[in-house]
């Protein structure tokens, strides 16, 4: 589009414009005043011809520049963005090799469809040897454009195959790759600026592109999340799944040492240890995770499920989550088998202070609070089932509770009010010990409001018009 400048101007007639030629003024009458006309200045943007409603550009390879070890490069700019509109003329590549990133087949994006849905599409992910990289060179197999046009005041849609100036696009930026990082290359398209109209019907597409790189920190290191695994029971189904974190997902779950229940199964995908049991005893095994990185990371840890012959009670939770002073606190105590219901009780050891154990019903107890003190808790709870003559069954456990997090006032402005209008307004924190105790300690409030000490909550009526400042 070309912006218009219009100047608009209003001719004044005038008389005379030469001295020479201008009549003296006749004595006693007054001189004319000069006459005026008016001028505007007006700008305007012109619309397009045409409205391009698709740029569907096809990259058929990929390739990534590595330099060699003494081509040490300065990382000049942090979130260095260059416009490159084609490869220039001779490789200037320097010392180093490119490294082919394989694709699965032509990709095509629609430049149009991701500006406007304002998304980012994935041309290829790939692992490639760490190191510092200087550029990435993209092939391009083609573009095609499809725009509207008038045509004796009807709309029209056609769709053209567009000229390049080159099929490589090549993006200069240092940028590494490093060992479990990932590194994101966004090739940052401006369609708008890139589509050249040249008349009769041709288009040529000189790409405007920016380059940003984002580093991602490494992954964690992958390990085994799942502390224990549930007992069981002799003929009731049994099911749980073992987690993990770090590495790179998906995990590949297996059996390096020891076996299961020869009726449990583990699921090698999803990491679920299920199926019903028919013979007790304790089984002791070594699981190992391995995740999908190249080369692939693994994590081990080993296990002991008891499984309870038909009948008998047995406590099937064999390790409690941990806590923290000053938040509440809640895990189950789970028993089959016996005669419920069942009688909880802490027979050795005591429960970190301000938690409690509590019967429910007739298959769980809950260890319940508020932890009051940081430490370590190491305590014996005990399942008592209700036959004439009771079965008994003791779990070891130990809890541990963390210190709170910081008192922090998280509220940090209020609504102003006005005179004579209700005001309120909630105070919000985070961290310490619950409840809290709120006052104000430097400055004043507006005459006529009010700060609940237990809820923080300042509420009342202004009567007169001040501004304030006070801290909590």
């Amino acid at each position: 589009m070309k912006a218009k400048l219009i100047f608009v101007t209003v001719l004044a007639m005038v008389a005379m414009l030469m001295a020479g030629c201008m009549p003296s003024a006749s004595p006693g009458l007054a001189t004319p005043a000069a006459s005026t006309g008016r001028i505007e200045v007006r700008v305007t943007d012109a619309p397009p011809r045409e409205e391009v409603t698709s740029v569907m550009i096809t990259f058929s390879a990929v390739e990534v520049h590595k330099a060699v070890a003494e081509q040490e490069q300065e990382q000049e700019q942090g979130g260095q963005q260059q416009e490159q509109e084609q490869e220039q003329d001779g490789d200037g590549d320097g010392n180093g090799e490119w490294v082919n990133i394989t694709l699965d087949a032509n990709k095509q994006f629609d430049l149009v469809k991701l500006k406007k849905e304002d998304i980012e599409g994935l041309l290829v992910t790939a692992e490639i040897g760490t190191g510092k990289y200087t550029q990435i060179r993209l092939t391009v197999e083609g573009v095609a454009v499809t725009y509207k046009y008038q045509e004796n005041g009807v709309t029209k849609e056609t769709t053209v195959p567009a000229v390049l100036p080159s099929d490589k696009l090549k993006l200069i930026h240092p940028f590494d790759i490093t060992e479990d990082g990932t590194t994101i290359l966004l090739v940052d398209f401006d369609a708008d600026k890139s589509v050249h109209f040249t008349g009769q019907g041709k288009i040529m597409v000189k790409p405007v592109v920016k380059l940003t790189v984002t580093q991602q920190a490494p992954k964690e290191a992958l390990q085994i999340t799942t502390v224990s695994l549930p007992n069981g029971g002799v003929g009731i189904a049994y099911t749980t799944t073992l987690e993990a974190t770090g590495g790179k997902e998906s995990y590949s779950w297996s059996i390096t040492a020891g076996s299961l229940q020869a009726d449990l199964t583990l699921n090698a995908t999803t990491g679920v240890i299920s199926g019903t049991p028919t013979t007790p005893g304790d089984f002791t095994f070594t699981i190992q995770a391995t995740d999908s990185s190249v080369p692939a990371k693994i994590a081990s840890r080993s296990y002991t499920i008891t499984i309870a012959a038909a009948g008998d009670l047995i406590i099937t939770t064999t390790s409690l989550s941990a806590g923290k002073v000053g938040e509440a606190y809640s895990a189950q105590v789970a028993a089959i088998g016996g005669t419920s219901p069942y009688n909880w009780s802490v027979t050795t050891g005591t429960l970190p202070a301000g938690l409690t154990l509590t019967a429910l019903n007739a298959t769980t107890g809950v260890i319940s609070g508020i932890p009051t003190a940081v430490g370590t808790a190491n305590s014996t709870v005990q399942a008592t089932d209700s036959a004439v003559s009771p079965d008994s069954d003791s779990q070891d456990f130990s809890i541990q509770i963390a210190p709170a997090a910081p008192l922090k006032i998280t509220t940090t402005s209020l609504a102003n009010g006005r005179v004579g209008v209700a005001y309120s307004a909630t105070i919000e924190a985070t961290g310490g010990i619950k409840p809290y105790t709120w006052s104000v300690v430097t400055g004043s409030l507006p005459a006529t409001l009010t700060l609940d000490a237990n809820t923080g909550i300042y509420f009342g009526n202004t009567d007169y018009f001040r501004r304030n400042r006070f801290d909590d």
